[in-house]
């Protein structure tokens, strides 16, 4: 195909080569890949190579023409344009070429995306002149855009370790101010009688006794309860000693219990805890049958 004719107006030459140089292109493609003997075709390549020749069509057809395979591919799109203009109307081939129809090659090369039967009134705007034209018409043919890409997120600085506990703080409800504790006074030890071993009682009893204001007045008025004036002792006060007694016996093995529950657990304790049981209920059997 002869590019180089020189009866064409000089206007139109540049179109006209870029659309025959598309045509060349798309043309030897199709003899290419015909099928094998057949009068239209180049000799067949196999699965993997493009065709029985030392170069690729696009690049034997670039060399030919003195150009980069890259005008070569979008001088065929620039023709498919053109054909799909002629398609819809009849004549627009020439309009374009000759450049009546006054048209950038994107737009070209959108026309044989858009439906036929919308072509017509796309080139009809291309006609007028630029002042004159309908966007809206003619936005069909802008390229679509792919959606920017989405900005990286910020990376995050590490929070430091004042800051972390600055947002625990935040985070925790605010509570009620509480009334301040107050702490009882230091444990006082006491003191053996003697330097004998101490007894079952003091062992489980521990070193250290700690009695509150409440415990202290119970067991004052225990023992005030058992001194008292022998001359006004009645009935009824001495009931109220026994049962002062009674209180202060349950209370004391309450606070063992409670402080060292080693007791019920170790061996030993329990035997002699089993001992000390057998003879307080030893003592009351006896009150209760008056053997005194």
């Amino acid at each position: 195909m002869d590019l180089q004719k020189s009866t064409w107006p000089q206007k139109s030459q540049p179109k006209r080569k870029k659309f025959l140089l598309g045509k060349e292109y798309e043309s030897t493609k199709l003899a290419v890949g015909a099928p094998l003997g057949s009068k239209h075709g180049i000799r067949k390549c196999g699965q993997n190579d493009h065709i029985f020749t030392e170069s690729r069509t696009c690049q034997r057809i670039a060399s030919e023409h003195g150009v980069g395979e890259k005008t070569v591919r979008r001088a065929e799109k620039y023709s498919q344009g053109i054909d799909a203009a002629e398609e819809a109307v009849p004549g627009a081939q020439e309009e374009i070429l000759t450049g009546h129809i006054k048209a950038t090659d994107e737009q070209i090369v959108a026309l044989a995306s858009i439906p036929k039967e919308e072509r017509p009134a796309i080139l009809e705007e291309l006609k007028k002149k630029k002042s004159d034209r309908d966007d809206t018409v003619l936005e069909r043919l802008k390229p679509s855009r792919p959606p920017p890409k989405p900005k990286p997120a910020p990376q995050k600085k590490k929070p430091t370790a004042t800051e972390n506990n600055t947002a625990l703080q935040a985070e925790q409800p605010e509570t009620s101010v509480q009334e301040p504790i107050t702490e009882s006074p230091p444990e006082e030890e006491i003191e053996p009688t003697s330097n004998a071993p101490p007894s079952f009682l003091q062992s489980i009893q521990g070193h250290k006794r700690h009695l509150s204001e409440e415990d202290k007045a119970r067991l004052k008025a225990s023992v005030d309860a058992r001194y008292q004036d022998k001359a006004a002792a009645t009935g009824s006060i001495m009931l109220c000693e026994l049962q002062g007694a009674t209180e202060d016996f349950i209370f004391r093995w309450n606070v063992v219990f409670q402080e060292h529950p080693e007791v019920l657990i170790d061996k030993v304790c329990q035997k002699k805890l089993s001992e000390l049981m057998d003879r307080m209920m030893s003592y009351l059997k006896t009150v209760k049958e008056e053997k005194l």
